[in-house]
């Protein structure tokens, strides 16, 4: 419907792990691109109007952003022609924006990723668990300049030298700081010991965040820790005048979390739905120690 020699990016692409070929993520992976209207605007382009009954959603749209590499312009002017962008910023993001020096510019840092349900993907003799070991490999590498090791030779050498300990559902790391020596990122440092938030209160939540995207915009990442799950932060935009955090889950099942409750959770048609039941623990910064320019 849109084809034209305009068509700027590649085909939207879901990840469509444990999908099948009907589902609505495949739909998308075939059907959906990103072109420019009459007036060069950025827009997304169907194939057909509509399947299963489901239009353009604010999903859809975040997925265009993440997969297409759009600049912060784009990625804000495609927001605004689906009627997604920000609203004026909240109380909140206004305190967090000021403290850290960030302008709500879309942060999205890509690089590996762990499946926690399929180490063997990996190499790994491991059958599932290690989302800290996922968590923190993932922040690690994006973060380092460095060639790190492969997951499956930081897992074995972590074990040998003592950086983790456990298997499966009871993985554990007792030196991040070695954990990341181990895995070649000579250049990453991280904490052992988490920074605890406070997220009954407003201005914990505030402190957290403020602590969340000055490690984002220094170029590094964070490892935020729940009851019994880690995830990793690999950025963070506005939404509607909150600040959203861009999450990379190892057990694939959340995909940003929402810094006014501090919960997990996912677009469901445009909205804010699908909400964890975990409590949010504390986040560790995971940052580049040589203070080379960060990784894109």
């Amino acid at each position: 419907m849109w084809e034209s020699e305009e068509v700027q990016k590649v085909l939207l692409a879901y990840n469509d792990e444990g999908n099948t070929t009907t589902s609505y993520s495949a739909y998308l992976k075939n059907n959906l691109f990103i072109t420019t209207d009459e007036n060069g605007e950025p827009m997304i382009g169907h194939k057909e109007v509509s399947f299963m009954g489901k239009q353009v959603t604010r999903e859809d749209v975040e997925i265009a952003i993440q997969r297409g590499n759009l600049s912060v312009e784009e990625a804000n002017k495609l927001r605004d022609a689906y009627g997604f962008g920000n609203n004026e910023d909240s109380a909140a993001t206004k305190i967090i924006k000021e403290r850290t020096g960030w302008d709500g510019s879309d942060i999205n840092v890509k690089g590996v990723i762990i499946n926690q349900d399929k180490l063997q993907d990996y190499g790994m003799t491991q059958e599932y668990g290690a989302c800290v070991f996922g968590a923190t490999y993932m922040a690690t590498e994006r973060v380092s300049n460095n060639q790190l090791l492969p997951a499956d030779e930081t897992y074995n050498a972590s074990q040998l030298n003592g950086a983790m300990g456990g298997e499966n559902g009871n993985m554990y790391i007792n030196d991040y700081q070695k954990f990341a020596k181990t895995s070649h990122a000579y250049d990453v440092s991280i904490p052992n010991d988490g920074i605890v938030i406070d997220y009954k209160t407003e201005q914990g939540k505030i402190d957290a965040t403020v602590g969340i995207i000055k490690s984002l915009t220094s170029g590094g990442q964070n490892i935020i820790r729940f009851d019994g799950h880690s995830v990793e932060n690999n950025g963070a935009f506005i939404d509607k005048g909150d600040i959203i955090l861009r999450i990379e889950d190892p057990k694939r099942e959340y995909q940003f979390l929402d810094t006014t409750n501090m919960k997990l959770f996912n677009y469901v048609d445009e909205q804010k739905d699908d909400y964890g039941i975990r409590k949010i623990v504390n986040y560790r910064p995971v940052t580049n120690s040589s203070e080379k320019e960060k990784k894109k």
